[in-house]
């Protein structure tokens, strides 16, 4: 019979209360485990994260100077909105346009161009970022681990209470009432060889008799 058994058979209302404690702390162990999970996949993907940059970094593991081409990149972003606001806001020929859109577009191309030089600052601020969250997951799963561990301690208590509460000895006693110390063990089998060994001389003696 479960001990959860034992506390509705009893209907011992300190057991019950007990036990009504007993299942408040499960729980919130419970939901702690459901964090620790959450925690865990966050951080995996944290982690794989991490190393996919790290390995982009590494193929360009200097740093250039890119002042000139940062000015460039405004201007050509700058003058992008100007000639997207012409096209639609004025009224032009249909040559005009076309020169319009085939100039947004070079400037589109060089942009483009631009941003890949810009793509491993880019990723170095990234991965300051990832790594702290590594770092807060890792602490975080930490402390939720401490606090599991101190909500066990509680439980065991708790169940100990529980069993003197219902008159149940605790497992553990029973063990160690019917574990015989070290010492004693060792002075039976000194006892037993020597009386085998006086058992043989007994024997050897008889026969020469």
């Amino acid at each position: 019979m479960s001990i959860d058994d034992r506390v509705k058979e009893s209907n011992n209302p300190e057991a019950l209360e007990v036990k009504k404690e007993i299942d408040t702390v499960k729980a919130e162990r419970e939901a702690m485990i459901g964090k620790i999970k959450a925690a865990r996949r966050r951080l995996r993907y944290k982690e794989m994260e991490s190393a996919s940059i790290t390995k982009t970094l590494e193929t360009q593991p200097s740093k250039q100077d890119d002042s000139a081409a940062r000015k460039r990149l405004g201007y050509l972003k700058k003058m992008k909105n100007r000639l997207e606001f012409k096209v639609s806001t004025e009224a032009s020929s249909l040559s005009d346009e076309r020169d319009l859109i085939r100039n947004i577009n070079k400037i589109n191309a060089e942009i483009k161009e631009l941003d890949g030089i810009f793509k491993f600052d880019r990723l170095r601020r990234k991965i300051t970022y990832v790594k702290k969250d590594i770092e807060d997951f890792n602490n975080e799963i930490k402390t939720l681990n401490a606090k599991i561990m101190e909500l066990d301690a509680r439980l065991d208590g708790m169940y100990d209470r529980l069993r003197r509460i219902l008159g149940m000895s605790n497992r553990r006693d029973r063990d160690k009432a019917h574990e015989r110390p070290r010492s004693q063990k060792h002075e039976a089998v000194k006892a037993v060889d020597i009386n085998l060994e006086d058992i043989a001389v007994v024997t050897r003696r008889g026969k020469k008799g």
